[in-house]
Formats: C-alpha cells, sequence, structure tokens
C-alpha cells in the first residue's frame, strides 16, 4: 500500500500528462485491435494452419497456446501478432506489435490479408 501511495505522489508531481509519461515505457508500435466478423461460429484451426504455414517460415518463433501468435522477435525487422477468435462473439482478432510505426503498419496488412480477405475493423481500446 505504502509503494502505491509513493507511486501516486510521484505521477501527481509530473508536469506533464500521463500519457507522455507511459510513452518512455511504450518502446513499440501497436495496431489497434482488428476484428473480423464471421458469418458463423466454426473452428479456426484450418484458417489459423493456413495463416501459420505462410507466416511461420524463417526465424520465427510459433505458439498456439491463446490462439495463433508467431513473433519474429529475435531478428530484424522485429514484430508479432496474435490471431485467435473471441469466445463471447463470432469474431476474428489481430493484434499486431512491432518495433517501428512501418513495420507494424506492413505486418498488419500482411497478417490481415492473410488472415482473411474481408475487410476489417479497428476496435478503439
Amino acid at each position: 500500500m505504502l509503494a502505491a501511495m509513493h507511486v501516486m505522489a510521484a505521477l501527481g508531481g509530473q508536469a506533464g500528462p500521463l500519457s507522455a509519461l507511459a510513452e518512455a515505457y511504450m518502446p513499440y508500435s501497436a495496431s489497434a485491435r482488428s476484428t473480423r466478423r464471421r458469418r458463423r461460429r466454426r473452428r479456426a484451426g484450418p484458417r489459423r494452419a493456413g495463416v501459420r504455414d505462410r507466416a511461420g517460415r524463417g526465424p520465427v518463433t510459433v505458439d498456439e497456446l491463446d490462439g495463433l501468435t508467431i513473433s519474429h522477435w529475435e531478428s530484424t525487422p522485429r514484430w508479432w501478432f496474435n490471431l485467435r477468435a473471441s469466445n463471447t462473439e463470432p469474431l476474428l482478432r489481430l493484434n499486431v506489435e512491432a518495433a517501428d510505426e512501418d513495420i507494424m503498419t506492413r505486418s498488419a496488412t500482411t497478417c490481415s490479408r492473410s488472415c482473411a480477405p474481408a475487410p476489417w475493423h479497428d476496435e478503439k481500446e
């Protein structure tokens, strides 16, 4: 509790807004969470397998614990994405993060086109 009070006191003493302070701790560019509505609930396995086969080449790490996460973080350009089906809505969700804005934009565009050709919609966080 005392530690939290010290943090709050330090934040209150900042000249700028909290978002400016938070920027210093967020060195990577992240996309807005993109979604694509699915016509019906079905297994995402075949679609995920196709994306994994296309994006999972080269020096990447593939993790299928929560959807499909492909990370190209150990070499350049540095990026990762996560594609998963929503458990509560008929949506596919795509999150992308990269070392800079340009790589993030290119990675998000490539991933969304590989996943599904239909329009993707950015969600406000």
